[in-house]
């Protein structure tokens, strides 16, 4: 995922893979991902996949063959959320999932 040679929609694909992953360690692989999202910020994209698992509607990927939750549905855990609050905190995010209603949004924006 680091290396800046291999192309985004490689990335892409191969990421999907790890959806299958508990969510402690989905977790995990996200929290990585972060990092390299500082020398790399379209990874932000893969992030974002993988907490919301835009895989499933994707044109691309059968559905059967990607798992049915999201990094978002297991919120509820420590380290889940956590993560998810570094996704939410990070400069990199889009601008578009700050917008009002938007599932991070509603978890930590202060009113």
């Amino acid at each position: 995922m680091a290396d800046l040679g291999v192309v985004a929609t490689v990335k892409l694909g191969a990421a999907a893979a790890m959806m299958d992953l508990p969510p402690d360690a989905l977790a995990g692989f996200v929290d990585d991902l972060l990092r390299i999202v500082e020398t790399d910020r379209t990874m932000m994209d893969v992030v974002l996949r993988l907490t919301f698992n835009t895989y499933r509607g994707s044109s691309f990927e059968d559905p059967s063959l990607i798992a049915g939750d999201a990094l978002f549905d297991h919120v509820g855990r420590t380290t889940v959320r956590r993560v998810l609050r570094r996704v939410w905190d990070h400069p990199a995010l889009p601008a578009d999932e700050h917008a009002p209603g938007m599932p991070l949004v509603n978890l930590f924006a202060r009113p």
